[in-house]
């Protein structure tokens, strides 16, 4: 879901870039922003912020087989002599967490996303209607 609405949104953050008016445009890039912001937050606070669980690598090593019925909700930490030594999450949990990095690490994208914005706030937008048939939606 992320990956469609970053592409989305990047589009619409191209098309923004023909220096039309029009308040929709304007408001779908504002929500868009807010959406893209709301998904990278949560996905960082929700993978990062959890009470995980502990367990010792010889716990982990005899619930092998079980663990990933275990990483559905959160992240297991597995410690080695009492200190964290490595941390399992679900498969889903990491594709969102390194999705999640790697829109927070574009700079391009960044640099683009706050022209766009300001673009936006400055009233140079393009009608949805236009901006869909600009992506042939």
């Amino acid at each position: 879901m992320a990956a469609r609405l970053f592409g989305l949104l990047n589009r619409l953050l191209i098309c923004s870039n023909l220096k039309k008016q029009s308040e929709e445009s304007a408001a779908t890039l504002t929500h868009l922003r807010q959406l893209l912001q709301c998904y990278a937050e949560c996905t960082l606070y929700c993978t990062l912020t959890r009470m995980p669980k502990y367990l010792t690598i010889t716990e982990a090593r005899r619930q092998l087989l079980e663990l990933p019925d275990e990483l559905t909700d959160e992240p297991v930490i597995i410690t080695k002599h009492g200190k964290p030594v490595m941390a399992a999450l679900s498969y889903e949990q990491f594709e969102s967490l390194m999705e999640t990095l790697e829109i927070l690490s574009d700079r391009e994208f960044a640099n683009r996303l706050q022209e766009s914005i300001a673009q936006a706030e400055r009233g140079e937008t393009v009608s949805w209607k236009e901006a869909k048939a600009k992506l042939g939606l």
